[in-house]
């Protein structure tokens, strides 16, 4: 028998141990260096010293990063999903919606000669893009008798490490409502506001986030939002 206080309740977990031999990726111009420094001759054809012979940065050399295969990438991870749904009497009910996405591991190795890498909460370097340990999305949605749904979300995301130990970025937390009022069989009107609380993005610089694929303007909008707090509004008509 369930208990009656676990009725509504649902709990899936993943786990997923993932690896690529061979994959296509950029070539990161400090892999390439320090191959080349311990003796990859191919890949010191890439390193182009800038008119003095130096390799500063800022100035006109340059370590060509070229998309091509790469030794071996492992991610092993879990993914947890909680549902629990309970009435709340005459006032409606309610479901509480926890997304969990936790990396164990991140290991690149660019060549096979090369070490391996751990990235799991590290970015820039070799490990480019911001790979957080743990992200979390809990939502709790307010089914009222009233034909109005509201809903409340808390999004997570862990801190992580810089590569080249410059500035690492801290812990985010976003909050979001919304609602959704059925006015009638075939009208509805929706409203919210994303990032209540304004949080800025972290501000990396260009040299981190612009030499990813997914950075831009200083930062990394694909995990942070750029764009601080915006409201939307909207209405659909069914027919």
């Amino acid at each position: 028998l369930t208990p009656s206080f676990l009725e509504g309740f649902s709990l899936t977990i993943d786990y997923y141990d993932i690896e690529i031999e061979d994959g296509i990726g950029l070539f990161s111009p400090e892999g390439q260096l320090i191959a080349c420094i311990e003796g990859n001759d191919a890949l010191c054809d890439n390193v182009q010293r800038g008119a003095t012979g130096n390799l500063w940065v800022g100035s006109d050399a340059r370590v060509s990063a070229i998309s091509q295969n790469l030794a071996v990438e492992q991610i092993t991870g879990y993914d947890i999903v909680a549902t629990y749904d309970f009435d709340i009497g005459r006032w409606g009910s309610i479901n509480l919606h926890d997304v969990l996405a936790y990396i164990d591991k991140w290991t690149t190795q660019e060549t096979s000669d090369a070490p391996k890498t751990d990235c799991a909460g590290v970015f820039s370097g070799l490990c480019g893009f911001p790979a957080p340990e743990v992200r979390n999305n809990l939502r709790a949605t307010w089914i009222t008798p009233w034909r109005v749904t509201t809903s409340a979300q808390w999004r997570y995301i862990s801190s992580v490490d810089d590569f080249s130990g410059i500035r690492d970025l801290r812990s985010a937390n976003y909050f979001d409502i919304s609602a959704l009022w059925d006015v009638t069989d075939w009208a509805q009107l929706r409203a919210g506001v994303n990032n209540v609380t304004d949080k800025a993005p972290p501000i990396v610089g260009s040299t981190a986030a612009d030499n990813s694929v997914f950075g831009e303007g200083n930062t990394f909008p694909g995990m942070y939002d750029a764009t601080g707090r915006y409201f939307f509004i909207g209405a659909s008509l069914n027919y």
